[in-house]
């Protein structure tokens, strides 16, 4: 019942809308209470340390009726009490905590500019401009000003970019805190509701990340979770409970209210009108289980009863009911900002309830997926759409919701019928030798295998009987082959079930001695042992033909099929074309799924030329390099180092993109099974150390993580799965961001194409980006990739294809080969280019 559930919310395949969430404002600027300082009673068992300051019937809740316990919450609400005050630690007067723990930010997101759209009274109005001139920032009641805005940046200015609020709260906050560690008490955080566990910032990534974003509790909550987990790390009296809000909220809603609340039969937040609050009993006031509101839904009049209910929103119907600003006009707006055609802009809701505004795109070609994902990651969409709404008055501020984004970016990958120019004349050929053996060849990220896909699903429509063969080098590509052919055929050949279907599918995989049938249980890909090949098999397709040729000549001749699809990489097929079988020839030569920086960077590695390639991608960020110097005679452990270097890439894509989980979008690439038995111990404990508790990073192989159907993966996990996985289990395969460790290897003479077919393999498995980790080698092919230019300058196809001179690999071969003594090129005994990245000296 949970799967079915988790297939009910399953994200839409096509990459097609945009989701954007209202950007929450600092709670202390419209905090109506009063100071308070926190409580820590010696006698106490309990401690809570964390609240969401926005439920202020909720803050009152906790400190009348939990009187027993301790409280280590600081609300600071004027100058005499520490409000927009600043710490500077070790007397360092130059840095206050606010780097730490804010970063840089805008004068808006740190409270220079306050507009109060509410009416108040005479005394709140004193009130809040008393507490606004101790934050030292502008309030407005009504609609700021450019004049307004103009005044509130200067005094964020002035004040060194720092929070109005101050951070000598934190300080108080923290002292407060280890008291009550040291008293033995149990620490208790209390989470936003329905997000208890969620929103977790690692404490060096707080000034990087979006804090209000909403997600599991409030922006200074960040901050001070990010701190638990940091001591907690090395003391485990610093464990916490984590609590739902909703605990405290039984006088926070009034009958009539308009409400979020969780129906479990939708396993989702919907709008609803609350009916009846639960009675509080004041003798089991910390058992919150049984306390149920009584709620009917807005859209269907359902009556329900919910544990779980948040303040509902209706800023995105007033965005879009408001006369000055109709949904055309917003519809404009994103278009202007994105240059994409926008069909519609409306309400909707995320996969957890979440109210959003969703803008669906008419996406016409991979070139217009790949820009939209790009301004998605640069964070341009939400910038300038913000900046639109503020010159129309709107000060509410939005961003996009880029974990579901990227979910429904891998989805589209897989369902996609759409189809260049380039490809549909090649589907045309391929279907004009439907019925004879055919050869299609192309560099990676052609849509080699979607092309395949389209052949086979031709096969099984042409006919009721015979059965489809797919071969691989490794079982994760069989994998991922059953896992697209169920995608594309939903559409494709909607009357035949998934069961009917996959009884026409076998596979087979290296060391190619056995056929497997293919079921599934509980949406988990299941394999089945045949006792012989079947006799009636319509097409066999080779996926990764120079791989299988290389070490199997036979087996093309072995396996009897009415049709053979060979699917090879003609860059990697090198001395292998005399092996291959006369047939029809089909090549591609089209890039579409990597960047340019991708494509043109591995081509350096390549170790055949063939037909010119293009790449349809967008530029894309340049290749990164994490490389550290050994010294001569180092004994000490380099896997070490490398898991170092490793977790620091990791942090490298957090950094650059903030709010995207890691979860299934990297993969962490070694060369053989040797390196990745003694690498993965040691990465697992520099991921605990690092990363934990606030991640939870679960290493995976590419199998493992392909066995399961995307509507099997629960959205709302809290775990990231980083695939770590060797490059022969890697072929045929693809992620967002990959990073290759340990690859590079001293040109030699003898094994020097393994070596740069394995580089050139493991970089254009990336769709995005591809980091490079490893040691440095003097004569090693990444010195000869000094050939790249990796700065960030604008990018220009024309001159990377002139940089990478691919007939320079092949000159260092052969000079190799013929002088083993003294033969290194010059591009190979130059010092490594400094656009390479960091370069870490290791001391023995």
């Amino acid at each position: 019942a949970e799967v079915d559930q988790r297939a009910e919310r399953e994200p839409p395949k096509e990459l097609n809308t945009l989701h954007f969430i209202l950007k929450e404002s600092p709670a202390v600027l419209s905090f109506r209470g009063n100071s308070y300082f926190g409580k820590i009673d010696p006698n106490a068992k309990i401690c809570w340390v964390s609240f969401p300051g926005k439920y202020e019937t909720g803050w009152e809740s906790l400190i009348s009726r939990h009187v027993k316990d301790s409280v280590a919450c600081v609300f600071l609400c004027d100058t005499e009490h520490g409000l927009g005050q600043h710490y500077f630690p070790d007397d360092n007067l130059q840095q206050c905590l606010c780097a730490q723990i804010y970063g840089e930010r805008n004068y808006k997101d740190l409270g220079y500019l306050q507009e109060v759209k509410h009416i108040c009274t005479d005394d709140e109005k004193s009130e809040r401009r008393k507490r606004a001139e101790a934050m030292n920032g502008h309030i407005v009641f009504g609609k700021a000003t450019d004049k307004d805005r103009a005044k509130a940046r200067h005094l964020w200015e002035q004040n060194g970019k720092r929070a109005s609020w101050g951070c000598a709260w934190f300080q108080k906050w923290f002292d407060r805190v280890k008291t009550a560690v040291d008293l033995g008490q149990k620490l208790k955080v209390v989470f936003f509701p329905g997000h208890v566990g969620c929103g977790k910032v690692p404490w060096t990534m707080l000034p990087k990340v979006n804090l209000w974003d909403g997600i599991g509790c409030g922006g200074s909550q960040k901050g001070e979770i990010a701190k638990l987990d940091e001591m907690r790390r090395t003391d485990r009296r610093w464990d916490y409970d984590e609590v739902d809000v909703t605990e405290f909220l039984a006088e926070q809603f009034k009958p009539g209210d308009i409400v979020d609340a969780f129906d479990l039969d939708q396993n989702s937040f919907v709008t609803a009108e609350l009916l009846q609050t639960p009675v509080s009993d004041s003798k089991n006031h910390h058992d919150h289980h049984d306390m149920k509101w009584q709620v009917m839904c807005n859209k269907t009049g359902k009556h329900f009863e919910t544990k779980r209910l948040r303040h509902a929103t209706d800023f995105f119907e007033k965005l879009l009911e408001l006369n000055v600003f109709g949904k055309d006009s917003l519809k404009k707006i994103v278009q202007d900002v994105t240059k994409l055609h926008v069909k519609s802009v409306h309400e909707s809701r995320l996969q957890n309830g979440m109210p959003c505004l969703a803008v669906d795109f008419d996406i016409q070609n991979i070139q217009e997926k790949h820009r939209l994902r790009d301004a998605v990651l640069s964070d341009d969409i939400a910038f300038l759409l913000n900046n639109a709404l503020e010159k129309r008055g709107i000060t509410e501020e939005l961003a996009v919701d880029k974990t579901s984004f990227f979910n429904q970016y891998a989805a589209s990958l897989l369902s996609s019928s759409q189809l260049t120019n380039h490809q549909a004349e090649k589907l045309k050929e391929l279907s004009r030798y439907l019925h004879e053996d055919v050869h299609l060849s192309a560099p990676a990220g052609a849509g080699k295998s979607f092309l395949a896909i389209r052949h086979a699903i031709s096969k099984l429509s042409s006919s009721s009987q015979g059965k489809i063969l797919f071969i691989s080098p490794n079982r994760s590509l069989g994998f991922y082959f059953v896992r697209w052919l169920l995608t594309y055929a939903k559409s494709s050949l909607p009357t035949m079930s998934r069961n009917k279907l996959l009884q026409r599918l076998v596979l087979m995989h290296a060391p190619y001695d056995r056929f497997t049938g293919v079921h599934i249980e509980d949406c988990q890909i299941v394999l089945q042992e045949l006792t012989m090949m079947p006799g009636d098999l319509v097409l066999a397709v080779f996926d990764e033909g120079h791989e299988i040729f290389r070490t199997n000549q036979r087996l093309f001749q072995e396996v009897r099929a009415q049709h053979k699809l060979i699917l090879s990489d003609l860059s990697q097929s090198f001395l292998l074309d005399n092996n291959y079988p006369e047939m029809r020839r089909v090549n591609l030569t089209e890039v579409v799924r990597s960047t340019k920086r991708v494509a043109f960077g591995a081509n350096a590695f390549q170790l055949q030329d063939g037909e010119p390639t293009t790449c349809l991608g967008t530029t894309g960020p340049p290749l990164k390099s994490f490389i550290f110097e050994v010294p001569e005679g180092y004994d000490g452990d380099l896997f070490a180092h490398f898991a170092q270097n490793t977790v620091e890439a990791l942090w490298f894509i957090l950094q650059r993109h903030p709010s995207m989980r890691l979860d299934r979008h990297v993969a962490l690439l070694v060369p053989d099974e040797h390196f990745h038995m003694i690498f993965k111990s040691h990465l697992e404990e520099r991921l605990e150390a690092v990363f934990a508790p606030t991640y939870n990073i679960q290493l995976v192989s590419f199998e493992e993580s392909l066995r399961f159907l995307p509507e099997a993966v629960d959205q709302d996990r809290r775990e990231d799965e980083l695939i770590l996985d060797w490059d022969t289990n890697a072929k045929g395969l693809e992620q967002l961001f990959i990073i290759c460790i340990g690859f590079d290897a001293q040109i030699t003479g003898d094994t020097d194409n393994f070596t740069r077919a394995r580089l050139y393999h493991a970089m254009t498995r990336a769709q995005l980006q591809a980091i490079v980790v490893d040691r440095f080698i003097r004569g090693g092919w990444l010195e000869f990739l000094n050939a790249l230019k990796l700065k960030e300058t604008t990018f220009q196809a024309d001159d990377a294809k002139l940089e990478i001179k691919k007939d320079a690999a092949f000159k260092i071969v052969e000079e190799t080969t013929q002088s083993e003594a003294d033969s290194r090129p010059e591009a190979a005994t130059k010092e490594p280019a400094s656009s390479m990245g960091q370069t870490a000296k290791i001391t023995a």
